[in-house]
């Protein structure tokens, strides 16, 4: 179940370090133990008539579901950082320091979940804002990549090994200033992606100059100092990365929660 996605195609340096990094976070002898199981209470969000959805959304564009997720687990929520799993369920990462699995079935949470603190690299729970505020999520080659703000910085888990027995590998010290600008303790690398190559890519929540940072990093550790610069509009932030597109996010009283999807491909935006 806890097999993740991994389409990639790596050079083979590549795949040598993603190996050095599962040794190091699953080590020989480790005795692999399950996620804690987790019910949750799942509740579809209600939208209204099918024609004031469409009033709303842009053409083209439908909603394909939402759902309230709770449960009576005290370390339950806050959760961030997502991704597809091979079994169908979702990994997610929280800001209070878990991963949490939510299982679905036919495109829909069914009730069932499971949930595990996120360990350092001697194997102790990661504890307090400033170490375990968790945000980007990137997978690949059986690995789970979490970026962390606050103390900025990338670890490496391998789930698919040693499930809730991973520790986590650092992989990278994320710069504390981007474009010129201080970063926020809460405006770190709130989305994490990988590209086909190998290379992490974290995207910076705080803004400079009207413009967001999207940072390469290489799996050694090495940051590459030459971002990627999103125009982001006034009141944006960028919160997420997967494949090509970017997901900006805006909430004021007056006009709610918004969304902006970028789609890098074909320089389209869904707003």
């Amino acid at each position: 179940i806890y097999a993740l996605l991994s389409s990639q195609v790596m050079a083979a340096d590549t795949q040598t370090e993603l190996a050095t990094l599962r040794g190091a976070s699953c080590p020989q002898g480790t005795d692999p133990f399950p996620f804690s199981a987790l019910k949750l209470n799942v509740t579809r969000a209600a939208l209204g008539a099918e024609s004031d959805i469409k009033a709303v959304l842009p053409a083209g564009v439908s909603f394909a579901g939402g759902w309230h997720l709770t449960t009576d687990a005290s370390d339950f929520g806050g959760l961030s950082g997502i991704s597809l799993m091979n079994s169908g369920d979702l990994l997610t990462v929280s800001d209070q320091g878990n991963f949490v699995v939510i299982g679905m079935n036919e495109g829909a949470p069914n009730g069932r979940g499971s949930i595990t603190p996120l360990m350092d690299a001697k194997g102790k729970r990661l504890l307090g804002k400033t170490h375990a505020d968790s945000e980007g999520l990137a997978v690949a080659s059986g690995l789970a990549f979490v970026s962390f703000e606050r103390t900025h910085r990338v670890l490496a888990y391998n789930l698919e090994d040693c499930q809730a027995a991973a520790k986590g590998i650092h992989v990278a010290t994320l710069p504390a200033r981007m474009n010129g600008k201080k970063i926020k303790p809460n405006g770190g690398a709130e989305g994490l992606d990988m590209t086909q190559e190998g290379l992490l890519q974290a995207g910076y929540e705080t803004s400079s100059h009207g413009q967001a940072s999207i940072l390469p990093v290489a799996l050694d550790g090495n940051v590459i100092d030459t971002p990627t610069l999103i125009d982001v509009p006034e009141g944006f932030s960028l919160v997420g990365l997967s494949g090509s597109a970017i997901l900006l996010r805006a909430y004021d009283a007056a006009q709610g929660n918004r969304n902006i999807i970028l789609l890098k491909d074909d320089d389209r935006a869904i707003t």
